[in-house]
């Protein structure tokens, strides 16, 4: 017998996008050696980016505070967490 599927709420949205664009700075940043990123977000998005050429047309920077690179994978999910929630890229709910 199938789980039965339950709605994904906003809350949860919110917290997968939020923990998926940490991970992907966090990944970035170990993988490349990149130390200077940026958070930018667009509906129903964040991304970090590095420099003012790679952003693409359409992303707005989310908050003007560099991402720290001495963080854990695990750390920096709380420290996106902590500050996506003030960003418009949110789904309402």
């Amino acid at each position: 017998m199938k789980k039965p599927q339950t709605a994904f709420s906003a809350v949860d949205f919110n917290t997968n996008e939020s923990a998926r664009a940490a991970r992907a700075a966090h990944a970035r940043m170990m993988r490349e050696g990149v130390t200077e990123l940026y958070v930018y977000f667009r509906p129903y998005w964040l991304a970090a980016f590095a420099s003012h050429d790679e952003i693409p047309e359409g992303w707005t920077l989310a908050w003007a505070e560099r991402v720290p690179g001495s963080l854990t994978a695990d750390q920096l999910v709380q420290w996106f967490a902590a500050r996506s929630g003030r960003v418009p890229y949110l789904i309402d709910g």
